[in-house]
């Protein structure tokens, strides 16, 4: 596993450095059927600048669960940039006013230190969870799953950060690996961090009460453990990267990472694809919100 806390955007370093429109869905062939779905909130950008094309979309389970706690921003042309864009998902919990605030802050933070050319990604993240003690977020958090996507020195670059469980996967030649790490309190590593720091994992829950070990907000948890600092990684696109999959635990908990991939087919469009993600977590017996955003990415030689 590689991993670190600390990334800087450009240097000299060679390998680091939204619309909406539905349209009509519908594809034919493949594996699986698309259709009888209902969306609740959904974009789709299919002539994007900074990827091929995009969409989300989000299914509150509502057999399940009563209100919805997900949601996601999509930042397209960051700064002028055609080559650059931001994308996010977040999985509140306790409430939906944290994740709320993170997806309208966090583009915002990102495109300010990106500006900076040497900007610290883990530092736009921990401040923005400094901010949450502005509105009381000691019971209430979100886990995140943020994407860059730009290009250095000729290559195009993914930088991919995440707190908590939801997940970003990689789709390479129909192949999945995964780009993130699920900060979960039954990962023995972050275990004996919580332990090490003097906090409590009791019931496979920090605290006694919270599932994930990173997060924004959870404050009354901070002296339990539970941190805001991200799992960072870096990743050159190459042609045989086809899609990225970003999601709530609402769809890993019933999908494997190669189930999702698999529904990464060249004849559907991202729309289909992260419809027929959402629909098959819950057909599967998933009994939370389930988000997806999917990224295609450009084929040609970059």
């Amino acid at each position: 596993m590689q991993s670190s806390y600390q990334y800087h955007f450009g240097g000299n370093n060679p390998i680091f450095g939204g619309g909406v429109d539905w349209g009509n869905s519908g594809g034919a062939g493949g594996s699986f059927s698309i259709g009888n779905l209902v969306q609740e909130v959904g974009a789709h950008e299919k002539n994007a600048s900074c990827v091929k094309e995009y969409a989300y979309t989000e299914d509150k389970n509502f057999r399940f669960r009563p209100s919805m706690e997900d949601t996601y921003f999509a930042r397209d042309k960051v700064n002028g940039d055609p080559f650059l864009g931001v994308f996010g998902v977040f999985d509140g919990h306790g409430g939906r006013q944290v994740a709320d605030h993170c997806a309208e802050r966090v583009p915002e933070e990102m495109r300010k230190e990106i500006a900076k050319c040497s900007g610290d990604l883990s530092y736009a993240l921990e401040q923005i969870d400094n901010e949450l003690r502005l509105i009381d977020a000691d019971n209430t958090g979100s886990t995140a799953c943020v994407v860059v996507v730009r290009q250095e020195m000729g290559n195009r670059v993914l930088y991919i950060a995440n707190l908590g469980d939801t997940r970003a996967v990689l789709s390479k030649n129909g192949i999945a690996e995964r780009m993130s790490y699920d900060h979960r309190a039954t990962d023995p590593a972050e275990v004996e961090r919580v332990r090490n720091g003097g906090g409590i994992v009791l019931d496979n829950r920090v605290g006694g009460s919270l599932a994930i070990t990173r997060a924004f907000g959870d404050h009354s948890l901070k002296k339990d453990g539970v941190i805001a600092k991200p799992y960072i990684k870096k990743h050159i696109l190459r042609s045989t990267d086809k899609y990225l999959v970003v999601a709530s635990d609402g769809v890993w908990d019933t999908l494997e990472d190669q189930d999702a991939v698999n529904y990464c087919k060249e004849e559907f469009n991202t729309k289909e694809i992260a419809q027929a993600i959402v629909k098959g977590a819950i057909d599967k017996g998933s009994k939370d919100n389930t988000s997806c955003l999917v990224l295609k990415f450009n084929t040609s030689p970059f």
